[in-house]
């Protein structure tokens, strides 16, 4: 009895040993406390309910309370035992929970009957030792002996019991008394270590219980962070997909600029195209062509211009182109930002948007609220603008926009018109005065001179119209390298804002890919702080197991 003594103190020992070890860890792993608590209440118990137990189990509650009473009167036995009554027979299981030795009374005209025998069937295989009694009933006894009794019973597991008398035990007979309680003593030893090999196993029992509840929380917790976070895929795995779909993603875009500017290049063949009736090169054309010539006087030097008529209006050509070009542009960079964004490769950015994003919503599990591109919307205030006035000087236009009038030779006919009308007139009364002849003389100057300023007038013609052709030839071939002009600027301001908005782009994709490598790194430690707390729940646990040893 002292060495089973010592080995239930040594099983205490181990407890509060377990308990000592886990409250050093408690701080680190909270959940602790519970396992603390549960074997606090079993070193407890151990200290106050330290010995076997033995259920007398029986029919006739009577009957097992009074083999109960007769039991606890041996003080030896009450030190070795305790003895707890079962009666009815019911919630089999339950008798077997805290069992050592289940002790089956009947008196003779009772049987065993089925659920009786589930009962010692799962006392067997639960390792719980049963002795049958049975104690003869002197009225309308149907059996002279025990052993006509146990004939009578339908029970196949009789064997497996043991029977401390060879007949019916009589319970007021001290004799048969003295014989039960002594099969009692001799299964003290055996029964003892049973009952510590049953505590020891429920406090395994429940340890690993324990352990295996938290170990299958924790997994529990990183199978719902990858279902939540990661699509139920391991970190590597969803890293792997995140690189692949940013570079679709950048892949998609590289592609999709190239090609919008790729249009945007092939406008500027429209814009300079003659043959084409929208085109700025047979606009300009057009204007020069019906251009109308104005001499004007400026410091003493006369200048041809050309001049537009239009609305009931007229304006210097080059005034007008300012205003007609500065209009184009303007519509140009419009037309040209609308097809940017809802035309160019296959739907423009807005396209381009929706298929980032429709590329993000794969990985938008890491962060549904924030995996987003902003879509683009064409609005007046982020479209591009291009002002005339700052890359072309209108007074160098209007000087490349005329040419000087050469008008002397006009000038000084009309002089000598009026010089010959006075030499004619003053000749012609000399000649009738003093000579009486050439009275002609005079008239025939005159009529000289008008001839000769006739012939003036139809060179003055002739120079006009040749300046014209001139000024209208000059002005066509400077206003087209004018167009060329204007046409790069278009295409190079669209090409400078579609590489802003490339940027744009870009800088939310690198925004969103770093957010999404930090947020899969912040998972990866969850993650790996899970499984850190796996590896010291397991370690701990064979601490402990190794105790038990």
């Amino acid at each position: 009895m002292g060495s089973n003594h010592i080995e239930l103190s040594k099983l205490i020992n181990i407890l509060e040993k377990s308990n000592h070890y886990l409250s050093q860890k408690v701080l680190a792993e909270p959940s602790y406390s519970k396992l603390i608590e549960t074997l606090d209440s079993e070193i407890y118990n151990l200290k106050i309910a330290n010995k076997p137990i033995i259920k007398i189990v029986s029919p006739c509650l009577t009957l097992a309370t009074k083999f109960q009473a007769i039991n606890e009167a041996n003080q030896e036995l009450r030190s070795l035992y305790e003895f707890q009554v079962v009666s009815p027979i019911k919630q089999l299981k339950k008798i077997t929970i805290d069992c050592d030795v289940i002790c089956l009374i009947y008196n003779s005209s009772q049987n065993i009957l089925a659920a009786h025998q589930k009962l010692i069937k799962l006392a067997n295989k639960n390792n719980i030792s049963l002795i049958l009694l049975v104690e003869q009933q002197e009225i309308n006894t149907l059996y002279a002996n025990l052993t006509d009794w146990l004939a009578a019973q339908n029970c196949s597991q009789l064997n497996q019991l043991l029977l401390p008398l060879e007949d019916f035990i009589n319970l007021d007979d001290e004799q048969n008394i003295i014989v039960y309680q002594q099969l009692l003593f001799e299964l003290s030893k055996p029964v003892k270590e049973k009952f510590v090999a049953r505590i020891v196993e429920q406090s395994i029992t429940k340890i690993q219980h324990f352990f295996a509840t938290e170990i299958k929380n924790v997994w529990r917790e990183i199978k719902q962070t990858k279902d939540k976070y990661l699509q139920g895929e391991p970190p590597e795995q969803y890293q792997s997909k995140i690189r692949q779909a940013f570079n679709k993603i950048n892949r998609d875009k590289q592609q999709f600029f190239k090609c919008i500017q790729q249009n945007i290049n092939h406008s500027r063949s429209d814009y300079l195209n003659p043959f084409i009736s929208n085109s700025w090169i047979f606009t300009i054309q057009q204007v020069i062509q019906e251009s109308q010539l104005k001499i004007i006087q400026e410091e003493q030097k006369k200048y041809i211009y050309l001049t537009v008529e239009y609305s009931n209006c007229t304006e210097y050509i080059h005034s007008y182109i300012l205003g007609l070009y500065q209009q184009k542009i303007t519509d140009a960079l419009q037309f040209q930002w609308s097809e940017i964004n809802f035309v160019y490769a296959g739907g423009g950015l807005e396209q381009l948007t929706k298929k980032i994003n429709t590329e993000l919503e794969t990985i938008s599990s890491l962060c549904p609220q924030e995996f987003y591109l902003m879509e683009t919307v064409l609005t007046e205030e982020k479209q591009p603008d291009l002002d005339l006035a700052k890359f072309i000087d209108s007074s160098c236009l209007k000087t490349n926009s005329r040419i000087l009038f050469d008008y002397s030779f006009t000038q000084s006919s009309w002089f000598r018109l009026l010089i010959s009308v006075l030499v004619g007139t003053g000749i012609y009364l000399i000649t009738k005065l003093f000579f009486g002849t050439g009275k002609f003389i005079g008239f025939v100057i005159l009529i000289f001179q008008a001839i000769n300023l006739l012939i003036g007038q139809d060179i003055r013609k002739m120079k006009l119209k040749q300046h014209k052709n001139e000024l209208k030839r000059t002005v066509e071939n400077k206003y087209q390298n004018l167009i060329r002009l204007l046409v790069d600027k278009v295409i190079q301001t669209l090409i400078i804002f579609l590489e802003q908005e490339n940027q744009l782009y870009q800088q939310q994709i690198d925004a969103i890919a770093n957010m999404a490598n930090t947020k899969l790194e912040e998972i990866k430690q969850t993650i790996n702080q899970y499984q850190s707390r796996i590896n010291n729940l397991n370690q701990d646990r064979a601490q402990i197991l190794s105790w038990f040893d």
